[in-house]
């Protein structure tokens, strides 16, 4: 395979934790042992699953992992995570919470890149507050009940189309792994399963009517 390491070091898990977490890697082992064509993959993965396994046990406190699917403990893992990593490593995390959810350890969250920006350590001042100009202020008021108004009577249709792109997500997670260009780690895999998701839900929405409908699945506009 032309690794440079071949094997998983578990002395960053706590012994408390460890059994835990050495029985999630073997489901995400096996996981990946089944999505691969040839059955080989990428150790380097591995370790990042495991990297991000640590952190969570550091600041979450536990490694019963399925209790994440109380909204009260997956709020407790984000607070604590709060401004101790950098986007990048919370995004591995957040690819780490969202296998375990696709392995249906966790049921019903997701870790999304709106939640990357949020929790990641601060790296600039804080920021300047501005007053605005009374007519500034009332065009943003004006711009913000007429995209009420617009989308309102839509409110329905748009929560179905998300609800499908969040199931066409999967999907496309399931069709990119197959390949075996990409794992989950490289920026390259997350662009071309959200392009695809973007274009489906675009598509979706024109369907049944929703005007003007734009949204991406990792937060940005």
């Amino acid at each position: 395979m032309g690794q440079a390491r071949k094997d998983l070091l578990f002395t960053c898990i706590s012994e408390d934790h460890r059994e835990n977490v050495q029985d999630v890697m073997c489901h995400i082992l096996e996981h990946l042992k089944a999505q691969s064509v040839s059955g080989n993959f990428a150790v380097n993965t591995l370790n990042n699953y495991l990297s991000s396994l640590s952190y969570i046990v550091r600041y979450w406190g536990s490694s019963n992992f399925s209790l994440l699917s109380k909204d009260k403990e997956w709020k407790k893992l984000k607070d604590n995570l709060r401004g101790h990593y950098a986007h990048s490593s919370l995004r591995q995390i957040g690819i780490t919470l969202n296998k375990l959810s696709e392995l249906c350890i966790i049921e019903g969250q997701y870790f999304s890149e709106i939640d990357c920006r949020a929790l990641r350590a601060a790296d600039k001042p804080d920021k300047q507050h501005i007053a605005l100009p009374i007519n500034i202020h009332a065009q943003i008021l004006a711009q913000v009940y007429n995209t009420v108004e617009k989308y309102h009577p839509h409110r329905h249709a748009i929560s179905e189309v998300m609800k499908a792109g969040f199931e066409r997500l999967s999907i496309e997670k399931e069709i990119e792994l197959a390949k075996g260009t990409y794992d989950e780690s490289n920026p390259r895999f997350r662009k071309n399963v959200d392009g695809r998701v973007q274009t489906f839900t675009r598509q979706l929405a024109k369907v049944k009517g929703i005007p003007d409908f734009h949204y991406r699945l990792d937060g940005c506009v």
